[in-house]
């Protein structure tokens, strides 16, 4: 597991209040078991992402590439980390929640261009 997902769930703990026994909970797995991984005793598993997934409330698909599971996707190094998450969410969400976030981004597009031209 990559260093930078070690980072990550230590921050979340610490940012959410949580204990190891708390996360470990939400993700369905053991203390022991959460607390192996985040030490680096013993190598995570599938069942470890899903519930890190689950406990963070975040798609699992940028668990996996946080983790280095899966391939970064290609994309611009400028907000890389910020455009992943917000893909991860979009395959997710059914053609409602697609249709929804596609219409605040036109709309936040088109306040961002107004605000441009009245800068000019």
């Amino acid at each position: 597991m990559s260093d930078k997902m070690i980072t990550w769930i230590e921050q979340e703990i610490q940012d959410r209040g949580w204990t190891i026994r708390e996360l470990a909970r939400r993700s369905d797995l053991s203390p022991s078991t959460v607390s192996e991984i985040l030490n680096r005793n013993t190598q995570p598993g599938l069942k470890f992402y899903l519930g890190m997934s689950k406990a963070f409330k975040v798609p699992r698909q940028w668990v996996f590439r946080l983790a280095g599971v899966l391939e970064p996707s290609i994309i611009g190094e400028d907000n890389a980390e910020h455009k992943e998450k917000l893909l991860d969410y979009f395959d997710v969400l059914d053609s409602q929640g697609r249709r929804t976030i596609l219409s605040l981004a036109q709309t936040l597009y088109e306040q961002r261009q107004n605000y441009n031209a009245n800068e000019e």
